[in-house]
């Protein structure tokens, strides 16, 4: 079972929102550990992959976020670039083979803005990362990773995406450091 030290990733009262969700969606044992600084924090072990419900959907993009961020991409599109050259987020992706699967290394934009990518994640997935890929590498995994790269690990570079990564919904997903 992996554990994931919640308060350390995300804070203290999100944390507490997702544990509490968490057990109505994969049965996980909640306790309580020491991390390595000495700081009693929860910890989550994670279950067998439940089912996906509404609730466990990456948060909604901001509607008003969207649309200029739709308006931003058609302008930049118009112009007749094309690929990943065409988006505002995601600069490029590649795909390597190892034993367990394959990883989709996912690079951001450096210009990319930070705040803007994380309000419209679920559409940097339909508009940037689909394109980019074949179908073999869509569908909710991927998205739940995507999303939860862009939102809690900004700084890392690149998103790697793992394809033996269990469906396992977003809340756990978020749980897990991005990677069930």
């Amino acid at each position: 079972m992996k554990l994931l030290n919640l308060k350390r990733l995300i804070g203290a009262t999100v944390a507490t929102a997702i544990s509490a969700s968490l057990l109505a969606v994969a049965s996980p044992q909640i306790a309580s550990a020491a991390d390595d600084t000495g700081n009693s924090a929860s910890t989550v072990a994670i279950g067998e992959p439940a089912t996906v419900t509404a609730d466990q959907l990456p948060p909604r993009d901001d509607p008003q976020a969207v649309v200029a961020y739709l308006a931003e991409l058609s302008a930049l599109r118009s112009t007749g670039v094309t690929g990943a050259a065409a988006n505002i987020c995601i600069n490029s992706v590649s795909l390597e083979a190892v034993s367990l699967g394959t990883i989709v290394h996912v690079y951001k934009k450096s210009s990319a803005s930070e705040v803007i990518c994380n309000r419209v994640a679920q559409s940097v997935y339909d508009n940037e990362y689909k394109p980019l890929v074949a179908s073999q590498y869509e569908g909710n995994k991927y998205r739940d990773q995507l999303v939860c790269h862009i939102g809690f690990a900004w700084g890392k570079t690149p998103w790697n995406l793992d394809s033996w990564r269990p469906d396992v919904g977003y809340p756990a997903t978020v749980a897990a450091s991005c990677n069930p």
